[in-house]
């Protein structure tokens, strides 16, 4: 499933939630779908898997965001707390365009 996402700045991005066949009992793999290539504060292109930057690698060659820890997740949590979660990232995405700070400067983990 995928969906346009507008940020407190009025910037649109695309959110895809990949929804596995064993959902709830799985966690859903999200990326950002557009813009794309989704790049850093220095214009370098998000590949790969960072704790700071809250990314997992790519996915069908697009960045791959942290929602839930997979060893943390419970069948009890809903695709909407995961697009919720996504919305919350782009946000701190934007701050991290804004002053280069890495998003574990906005965001917890959790």
């Amino acid at each position: 499933m995928e969906g346009l996402v507008t940020t407190n700045s009025g910037r649109y991005y695309s959110l895809r939630i990949y929804v596995p066949a064993a959902f709830p009992n799985r966690c859903p793999d999200m990326v950002v779908a557009a813009p794309h290539p989704l790049t850093d504060h220095h214009g370098r292109r998000i590949t790969e898997a960072s704790a700071s930057m809250h990314t997992l690698g790519l996915r069908d060659d697009r960045t791959r965001i942290c929602h839930f820890k997979e060893n943390l997740w419970v069948p009890n949590n809903t695709l909407y707390l995961v697009a919720l979660k996504g919305r919350i990232w782009l946000e701190a995405y934007e701050g991290h365009l804004r002053t280069g700070r890495a998003l574990d400067s906005f965001l917890p983990h959790m």
